[in-house]
């Protein structure tokens, strides 16, 4: 699951999220072998569709089955053949014609922050993603379930000293933008922090921080520094989340949800 940017949206209550129909299905489907090794993972929403460009079939089973922004960690899908890691694929699909204008109300609904805080907290399939699973299960015959275990996390806490974070100016509304090494939030509650970071630090992160409401606040660090500071512009993010939040990441060990691969095949190109 993934999303950049929400902005002017009422997160005073967070919505129910249910599901008003069957899912939409793509009805002309493209899955090639991408030619160029190596190539940069890029994956587009189309208002009639999909373009997925150098995606292994274990980061599509990540955008299909994850409640995180970005990858999901080694620990969090297991069982998938060893070319799921390896091999790319391109992927172009298209919903016909009539189902365009649902398409497009159905991402305005989940654009919404509340209707996305909704579908983390409570593990929620949204459109997109039930599409994508469809697909996946076509093609590529995917079968997975999941399963609880009791694995390496972080709890979120806070830390000595206090919380570092300002309560939200406008509670009933909120914004939320995120870039490489960069978090600015408005009006956004911190439940929302574990699912923005968890691929950074490489396993779940959990919220224990016990801080209710909504909050404004910045976050600024450099990839891939999360255990070492040194030589970077910018802290680690174990030291900026300290540092600039008032917040520490604690290893441990909990429950995490593990999408398990029963079976998967290698799609037949065309």
């Amino acid at each position: 699951m993934a999303a950049a940017l929400f902005a002017g949206v009422a997160v005073g209550q967070v919505a129910k999220v249910a599901d008003e129909g069957a899912t939409i299905a793509y009805s002309v489907v493209s899955v090639r072998v991408t030619k160029h090794e190596l190539a940069q993972y890029e994956t587009d929403d189309l208002p009639d569709g999909l373009r997925v460009r150098g995606a292994t079939l274990r980061a599509l089973i990540g955008e299909a089955y994850g409640f995180v922004i970005g990858p999901l960690s080694e620990q969090e899908v297991q069982g998938e053949p060893g070319w799921a890691k390896t091999v790319q694929f391109d992927i172009d699909a298209k919903v016909d014609e009539g189902d365009i204008a649902r398409l497009k109300a159905e991402d305005a609904r989940w654009d919404e922050m509340a209707n996305f805080i909704g579908a983390m907290s409570t593990r929620t399939a949204t459109m997109r993603m039930r599409m994508l699973q469809a697909l996946l299960a076509d093609r590529f015959k995917l079968k997975v379930h999941d399963e609880v275990r009791t694995l390496p996390v972080y709890r979120m806490v806070v830390a000595k000293g206090g919380p570092k974070l300002a309560r939200a100016k406008d509670s009933e509304h909120g914004s939320l933008s995120m870039s490489g090494g960069g978090l600015e939030a408005e009006g956004v509650p911190l439940v929302l922090i574990p699912s923005l970071l968890a691929s950074e630090m490489g396993r779940p992160i959990v919220d224990a921080t016990g801080l209710k409401g909504t909050w404004d606040f910045k976050l600024t660090w450099t990839p891939g520094l999360a255990l070492e500071d040194s030589g970077a512009d910018h802290p680690g993010l174990l030291t900026a989340l300290q540092e600039q939040l008032g917040l520490k990441l604690e290893a441990g060990k909990g429950p995490v949800h593990v999408t398990v691969v029963e079976r998967a095949e290698m799609p037949g190109e065309n």
